[in-house]
């Protein structure tokens, strides 16, 4: 498939942008700390994992393998409405996703990164 995985690599450049602007403007801000993250995303037709590592860059996967700091749980069509969006905007026409923190460094990047994925 890969559809999920090509949506999120269209947005790992706007993840990238954020994180690392983070990073280098204060070495002391929380996000250094909460990195590398692996955030999971799930809907009924595929998965696929967005990593973002210590240095702010990020890729996309297929599938989910290994534990990930949060999952987003949606339906394909709303998520890929997101995704693909020409602009971001945490106004959804559908049903909220599910978001689960599998651990509390997740929610906090997740926090500070969501607006790049239009979360």
């Amino acid at each position: 498939m890969g559809q999920l995985r090509d949506a999120l690599g269209s947005v790992c450049p706007e993840i990238e942008g954020r994180a690392k602007a983070r990073l280098s403007a204060d070495p002391a801000d929380g996000l250094h700390s909460w990195l590398p993250q692996d955030w999971g995303f799930e809907t009924e037709i595929e998965t696929a994992t967005l990593h973002i590592d210590a240095s702010g860059s990020a890729t996309a996967s297929d599938g989910i393998n290994g534990p990930v700091d949060v999952s987003v749980i949606w339906n394909q069509a709303d998520l890929m409405e997101v995704l693909t969006a020409e602009t971001r905007s945490a106004s959804f026409k559908g049903k909220n996703p599910k978001l689960r923190f599998r651990t509390p460094n997740g929610q906090r990047a997740f926090s500070l990164l969501r607006g790049s994925i239009g979360l």
